[in-house]
This record gives C-alpha cells, structure tokens and sequence, in this order.
C-alpha cells in the first residue's frame, strides 16, 4: 500500500489514505459471519441467524479473530504512518449487517413474514457499531493525540472565519466546548455509558448552551 501511495499524485485537495482493510461491511465478522476467501480480491461472508428467535450475541467481542486482525493492521500502519493518513474498516450499516448476518434473502422475508425481531437486532448491531467504531477511532489519531479542548485556539480560529465545526470529545469536555465557543454551527460528538447518562447529559447541554450564550 505504501509503495502505492509512493507513485500516486495527489493534486488539488487530495489526501493520501491507506484503508488496511478494505473489506467491505466487515462489521458482519466482527458479529460472527464466517469469512470465506474466493481469491486474493474477493471476500465472501456468510450468515450464521438461522432462527431470527434466538439471535446469538450481537456486542461487542475483543476476541473475535477478525476483529483481533483488522485492531492489529491498522496499529501497525498508525505506529509507522509518514505522510499519509490511516483509514478505519468500512463498518457499514446496520441493517445490512442484519442482512448479513441472516442473509439478504431470508431478511427480506422475514420483513413480510417475521419482523418482531427485526428493530431489536438492529439496535443490538448499532450498539455494537459504536463500539466497534470508537475502538477503531482511537486508535488512527495514534499515541499522544491532543484531547480536542486543547486545540480551542484552533477551534476558536474555525469559527471566527465563519465555518461549521465538528468536534469529537470525552462526556467531561462537552460543557468546556460549549463555554468556550459558539453554539451556531457546532455540532459536538461523544458518548455515555449509558441511556441515563445519554439523557442527564442532553439535559445538561440544554442548560450549558442557555447559560453561556
């Protein structure tokens, strides 16, 4: 990959990005679809819900081997990254992780025939998603990266020249974002590691943005 980036030309806004894993929907592997290797550019998964009643574990699992090798390269091209940028998996979304996991066929009946389950599973691959992606989000900023609080000059420079901001922070730096800058056009992004902490905080950021405006 980097000796493809080596003879690529870059123009305009162009970016250098290496993707380590460039299968597509991989979240579906993660959850458990065994993965079946047709060549060296070809990657089939298949699905492993037979019965949509008895779904099997959809969260979260570190010890799942593919998991375990996509967490692995892509620490491997952060820790040696120069002059490109490091791609996370493409995770996709939930319902067609669903239509992996089940099949696209048997998904597709199941709406007509059995769709209990279906709006269950999803939330269950959604929460996963954001598991998945905030563990792979960690670790392409690399070792050391600055909490996004630190970069406020910076921020603050974004929103003098007039443009949209998107800021990714802990739970704990929300209120410091909303003091110290413009509530128009900023979007912040972060997590709770709960429904009741998801609900407090928005409470919280009702307040905080009243308070400082």
């Amino acid at each position: 990959m980097e000796r493809q980036l080596a003879r690529m030309y870059f123009g305009g806004e162009a970016l250098p990005v290496v993707v380590p894993i460039q299968t597509v929907a991989i979240l579906g592997s993660f959850l458990g679809c065994p993965v079946k290797f047709m060549d060296r550019n070809t990657v089939w998964s298949g699905h492993i819900i037979e019965d949509p009643n008895n779904l099997p574990d959809l969260s979260f699992n570190p010890e799942n081997r593919w998991w375990k090798v996509a967490k692995h390269l892509m620490e491997c091209f952060v820790e040696r990254a120069v002059g490109y940028h490091v791609a996370i998996p493409d995770l996709n979304g939930p319902t067609e992780t669903l239509a992996r996991l089940r099949g696209t066929e048997g998904l597709a009946l199941d709406f007509s025939d059995n769709s209990d389950y279906i709006k269950p599973a999803i939330d269950r691959i959604t929460q996963a998603w954001f598991r998945y992606w905030q563990e792979c989000t960690k670790m392409v900023p690399g070792a050391g990266a600055k909490p996004t609080v630190e970069w406020m000059p910076l921020l603050k420079r974004v929103q003098d020249a007039g443009k949209l901001l998107l800021a990714y922070c802990g739970k704990g730096d929300v209120e410091k974002l909303l003091k110290e800058l413009k509530a128009e056009g900023l979007m912040v992004v972060t997590s709770c590691d709960s429904v009741e902490d998801a609900r407090d905080l928005l409470r919280d950021v009702e307040k905080w943005t009243a308070q400082y405006r």
